[in-house]
C-alpha cells in the first residue's frame, strides 16, 4: 500500500544527508540545483501525475520532490548505501539496486511517465541511453536530464586533463556523443525537445563554493549563454515522446520487471 506524502516527508527531513546533498548546498550546487528543480517542476506538470523513473537516485532527493507533486517513484542507484537511505526516506518509491554494467533498467516497455537523470554521466553518456528511454516512456512520456557536452570547450579541457592521470583516477564524464548528436538521435525517434539549456559555464568544479560564482552566473545570463546549447559544457533537456496508438487504462503495462535476482522487493 502507497504510504502518504506525510510520511515520507518525515522520513526524509530525518535522515542524514549524503554526499551530493551537501555538495548541492554550496554555491555551486544551488546555481544546479536552482536550474534542475525549475526544469523538473515544469516538466512535471505537462503531464498527469504517474509513475516516475530516477536513475541515480542517491538518497531521494529529487524524488522525494516527485512524490510532493503526486507522482509515485521508482528509484534505482548503483550504491547499495544510496538505496538504502532512498528507501528509508521514501518509504511509498520502490528502490533497486542496480548495477554499473546494466545497460537497461527494471521496468516495461511503455510503463513510464517521466525518465529522470541528473548528472548521471555513466547513463547520459552511454550510447544506449536514448534508445533506453525510448523503450520505457509512455505515449507523450517526458524526459528529464542533463547532458555532459563532449564538443564544449570545458570538455575538451577535461579530456585533456583526464588523459594525463592514471588510469584508474580517470572520470570519463565528457567521453560521450556531442549534444548535437543526442538531440539528432532524441528527433529521429520522434521526441519534441521542449527545453534546452545551457549551464556550467564558469570553470569551477562541481563542489566549488566560491565567492564569485553568483557574479558569473549573473554574467552568463545577460550574455544569453545558456541559449547556446551547441557549445555548452552541461545541457538540460526536457523532451517528450510523441503521441502513439492510444494505450487503454486496462492495458497499460505493470511498471516494474520483478523476475531479475538482483532487484529488491520494496520492504
Amino acid at each position: 500500500m502507497r504510504k502518504s506524502i506525510g510520511n515520507d516527508s518525515a522520513s526524509f527531513e530525518a535522515a542524514p544527508s549524503t554526499f551530493w546533498e551537501r555538495v548541492a548546498q554550496t554555491r555551486w550546487g544551488r546555481y544546479l540545483s536552482s536550474a534542475e528543480e525549475e526544469a523538473l517542476r515544469g516538466a512535471a506538470s505537462i503531464v498527469r501525475p504517474g509513475t516516475a523513473l530516477d536513475v541515480g537516485c542517491d538518497g531521494g532527493r529529487w524524488s522525494h520532490l516527485l512524490v510532493s507533486l503526486g507522482w509515485s517513484t521508482i528509484c534505482v542507484d548503483v550504491s547499495a548505501e544510496a538505496v538504502e537511505l532512498c528507501r528509508a526516506r521514501l518509504p511509498s518509491a520502490y528502490c533497486v539496486l542496480i548495477q554499473p554494467d546494466d545497460r537497461s533498467f527494471p521496468v516495461a516497455d511503455k510503463s513510464i511517465d517521466l525518465f529522470l537523470a541528473y548528472e548521471v554521466e555513466p547513463v547520459t553518456n552511454a550510447s544506449w541511453f536514448i534508445s533506453e528511454v525510448d523503450r520505457v516512456l509512455s505515449p507523450d512520456g517526458i524526459l528529464v536530464c542533463t547532458i555532459c557536452n563532449g564538443t564544449s570547450l570545458r570538455g575538451a579541457l577535461y579530456r585533456a586533463h583526464m588523459a594525463l592521470r592514471s588510469r584508474r583516477r580517470r572520470n570519463h564524464a565528457y567521453s560521450g556523443a556531442s549534444f548535437q548528436d543526442m538531440r539528432r538521435e532524441l528527433r529521429q525517434r520522434g521526441f519534441d525537445l521542449l527545453q534546452q539549456e545551457g549551464l556550467g559555464w564558469a570553470p569551477f568544479k562541481r563542489c566549488s563554493n566560491a565567492r564569485l560564482i553568483p557574479y558569473l552566473v549573473w554574467i552568463e545570463r545577460a550574455l544569453g549563454l545558456r541559449r547556446l546549447v551547441r557549445f555548452s559544457p552541461l545541457v538540460l533537456v526536457v523532451a517528450q515522446t510523441a503521441s502513439r496508438a492510444a494505450t487503454s487504462a486496462n492495458n497499460r503495462p505493470v511498471a516494474v520487471r520483478r523476475s531479475s535476482a538482483n532487484r529488491r522487493s520494496r520492504r
